[in-house]
C-alpha cells in the first residue's frame, strides 16, 4: 500500500502501479539490490524456495564490487511479454515490492489479469507510459534531452558572452 499511496501523490493509479511494474519483464539487477529477498532465511513463504536458492548461489562469494546481475523475468528476459506477472504468481518476483503487487488484493486481481491477458497489459502499459511522460515535464533551462540516458549531458558554463570573431561587427 505504500507503492500505491506515492503512486497517488504522483497522479498515477493502481491500473498504472501494475503496469509500469510490467516494465520489469526487461533487464537486470545487481545482486545487492536484492539481498533481502535471497537472504539465507531458510523458510521464507514470500519466495519460492528454489527461486531463493539459485539466487543465493548466483550472488553468495566474493563479488565485493556487486557486479554480479540477475535478470528481472526469469522466464522471458529479452521479450517484452507479460511473464513478468507469471513470475509474481510463482513467487519468483525478485524485487521485494514487485513481489508486494501479488500480497495486495486489488493489485493481484491485476496482476493476474495481465498474466491471462497480455493484450490487457500491453494497452493498460501503453496507457500508463503516456501518462507518466506528460508528467512534469522540465522545459528550456531546467531540463535536457540528455545524449545516454543514464548520464546528464556535460555542461559548459560561460561566465561571459564569447568575443565576436576577428572581423565580425557586431
Amino acid at each position: 500500500s505504500t507503492l500505491i499511496s506515492s503512486f497517488a501523490n504522483r497522479s498515477l493509479d493502481v491500473a498504472d502501479l501494475v503496469s509500469l511494474s510490467g516494465a520489469h519483464t526487461f533487464g537486470v539487477a545487481h545482486c545487492p539490490a536484492f539481498e533481502d529477498r535471497s537472504s539465507r532465511v531458510r523458510h521464507n513463504p514470500a519466495i519460492d524456495g528454489k527461486f531463493a536458492t539459485a539466487l543465493r548461489n548466483k550472488c553468495s562469494g566474493d563479488n565485493p564490487s556487486g557486479t554480479l546481475t540477475q535478470k528481472l523475468d526469469v522466464r522471458t528476459p529479452d521479450v517484452f511479454d507479460n511473464k513478468y506477472y507469471f513470475d509474481l504468481i510463482a513467487r519468483q518476483g525478485l524485487f521485494k515490492s514487485d513481489q508486494g503487487l501479488i500480497d495486495h488484493p486489488t493489485t493481484k486481481r491485476m496482476a493476474t489479469r495481465f498474466s491471462l491477458n497480455q493484450g490487457a497489459f500491453f494497452e493498460q502499459f501503453a496507457r500508463s507510459m503516456t501518462k507518466m511522460s506528460n508528467m512534469d515535464i522540465l522545459t528550456g533551462t531546467k531540463g535536457e534531452i540528455r545524449n545516454n540516458c543514464a548520464v546528464p549531458n556535460r555542461r559548459v558554463r560561460t561566465s561571459r558572452p564569447p568575443s565576436p570573431a576577428r572581423g565580425d561587427r557586431r
